[in-house]
C-alpha cells in the first residue's frame, strides 16, 4: 500500500466530488459537537486482487496519532468490491483512546457516522467518538460493568445504528488492521438475503426478545443500509418496517400498551404497519413527514420468518 496525507484542497474536492459537505472550521456551538473530523491518510492498495484484508498504518510516521486523543480516519483507494459492504466508503477511524491500564491503546471502527454520513473525529475531553454534524455520539471504551456498553455503541442520537470495530494490534511502530473480524456492537444480525431471491429467511426461536407475546427486536440485515423494526403482535403475525425515523433519523421503540412506533426524539409516532400517526414535535403546519418503509414479511406455520427485499 501507498499513502498520503489528504490535504484541506483534497478534503474539499472530494467532497465536491461525492456531494457530501465537509467543514474544516471549528464547528459553532449548538450546531454540532466540539469536535472536526480526525485527519486523513489515504492508503492505495497496490493490488487489489491479492489484498488480504489486512490494513497497516505506520504509527511512527504518523504524529497526529502518536497521542492519546489523537485520531486518524484512513482513506483506503482501489479497495476490492468484496469490502463494500463491511466498510461503506472504505474509510476507518482509529483513535488512540483514553483508557485503563487494562484497555488496548487503539481501537479502529467505520469513520461515517451512520446519521448522514459525516466524517467523525475523537474527543479525548468525552472519551468519546463524535460527530462534528449533528451532534451524535458513541462509546470508545466499554463499561465493563454493563453487559449491553460497548465500543461503537450510540450515546447520544440522531444517529440511528452503532459503529462496527475492528481488531487492531500494534506492532512496533506499526498499527494492523483485520477487515476480516469486524463485530457489531450488540446488534441482532439476521441472515443475509438469498442473492437470486433476495429472501432473508430464519426461524421465529433465532430471536427470544422477538417470539415473545408482544415482542420486538431492531436489527440489521447485511447489505441493507437500514435498521429493521420486527414486530410479533399477534399469533402467525410478525410485521417489519424501518426503524429509523423519517424526520431525523433516530430509532424508533416499540410501546407495546400504544399498541404504537413512537421516536424518542421529537416525539413522532407511527401505527404497526409504519403509517405516520403523529409528526415531529414542532414541524410546520403543510410540512408532510413520510411513513417508515414496510418490507413485506410473514410467519409460516413452522414458525420460519421470510422477509421479502424485492422491491
Amino acid at each position: 500500500m501507498s499513502d498520503r496525507l489528504l490535504t484541506r484542497r483534497d478534503l474539499m474536492k472530494r467532497a465536491a466530488a461525492t456531494g457530501a459537505a465537509i467543514s474544516l472550521a471549528p464547528l459553532v456551538a449548538g450546531c454540532g459537537n466540539n469536535v472536526s473530523a480526525a485527519p486523513v491518510l489515504v492508503q492505495t492498495i497496490a493490488d487489489a486482487a491479492t489484498f488480504t484484508g489486512i490494513v497497516t498504518v505506520p504509527l511512527g510516521q504518523l504524529p497526529d496519532l502518536q497521542p492519546i486523543g489523537g485520531a486518524l480516519i484512513v482513506q483506503l483507494e482501489n479497495l476490492p468490491s468484496v469490502y463494500d459492504k463491511t466498510l461503506p466508503g472504505g474509510q476507518l477511524l482509529i483513535v488512540h483512546r483514553s483508557k485503563g491500564d487494562s484497555l488496548p491503546d487503539f481501537i479502529a471502527v467505520d469513520a461515517s457516522c451512520p446519521h448522514a454520513g459525516c466524517p467523525l473525529g475523537y474527543s479525548a475531553v468525552d472519551g468519546l467518538i463524535e460527530c462534528p454534524c449533528h451532534g451524535s455520539r458513541f462509546l470508545a471504551v466499554a463499561n465493563p460493568d454493563d453487559p449491553s456498553s460497548c465500543i461503537g455503541k450510540v450515546t447520544h442520537q440522531p444517529a440511528a445504528a452503532n459503529l462496527q470495530a475492528f481488531p487492531v494490534s500494534n506492532e512496533g511502530d506499526t498499527l494492523v488492521i483485520d477487515l476480516r473480524k469486524q463485530t457489531f456492537c450488540n446488534a441482532n444480525i439476521l441472515p443475509a438475503p438469498d442473492p437470486a431471491t433476495l429472501l432473508v429467511t430464519f426461524p421465529l426461536s433465532m430471536f427470544p426478545a422477538l417470539a415473545a407475546p408482544n415482542g420486538s427486536i431492531v436489527a440489521l440485515i447485511p447489505g441493507v443500509q437500514d435498521q429493521v423494526m420486527l414486530l410479533h403482535p399477534s399469533d402467525m403475525v410478525v410485521v417489519a418496517v424501518s426503524a429509523v425515523c423519517t424526520h431525523v433519523g433516530c430509532v424508533v421503540n416499540f410501546v407495546a400498551k400504544n399498541a404504537d412506533l413512537e421516536c424518542p426524539c421529537h416525539n413522532s409516532t407511527y401505527a404497526l404497519d409504519g403509517k405516520l400517526t403523529k409528526p415531529a414535535d414542532g414541524t410546520p403546519a403543510g410540512t408532510t413527514q413520510a411513513d417508515l418503509r414496510k418490507y413485506k414479511c410473514m410467519l409460516d406455520v413452522t414458525g420460519t420468518v421470510v422477509i421479502d427485499l424485492n422491491p
